[in-house]
C-alpha cells in the first residue's frame, strides 16, 4: 500500500507584532465599522484581507508599493456578530488582529 507524496516549500512570511507599524484598530470590538491607521517606512506591496471564521474573505484592497502612513475606516457593511481576523501583508511581513463585531 502507498500513498501520495506532497512537496511542500514555505514562503517564507514574517508574523510581526502590530507595534513594529504601530498599527491600532478602533473600535474593537465593534458594529462592522472601525477605524484602522499604521505606518509603514518602506515600500513595498500591501494587502488589507478581513476573513470570518468560516475562512471566507469579507474584506480585500490591494495597495501596490505602499510606503507611509496608512488611515482608514473600514466598513464591513452588513457583516455578521461574530470573530473576524484581519490580515495586513507588506511584501514578506504579515500583522494579523482579531476583530469582534457586535450587533
Amino acid at each position: 500500500l502507498t500513498s501520495n507524496s506532497i512537496n511542500f516549500t514555505s514562503t517564507g512570511t514574517n508574523n510581526l507584532p502590530g507595534s513594529t507599524i504601530d498599527l491600532t484598530i478602533s473600535p474593537n470590538p465593534n458594529a462592522g465599522t472601525f477605524n484602522l491607521s499604521f505606518n509603514f517606512t518602506t515600500a513595498d506591496n500591501l494587502s488589507i484581507t478581513l476573513v470570518n471564521t468560516l475562512g471566507q474573505t469579507v474584506y480585500e484592497s490591494v495597495y501596490p508599493d505602499f510606503a507611509g502612513p496608512f488611515s482608514k475606516v473600514i466598513d464591513g457593511g452588513a457583516l455578521a456578530s461574530g470573530m473576524y481576523v484581519l490580515k495586513i501583508q507588506h511584501g514578506n511581513d504579515v500583522f494579523i488582529k482579531k476583530i469582534l463585531v457586535r450587533r
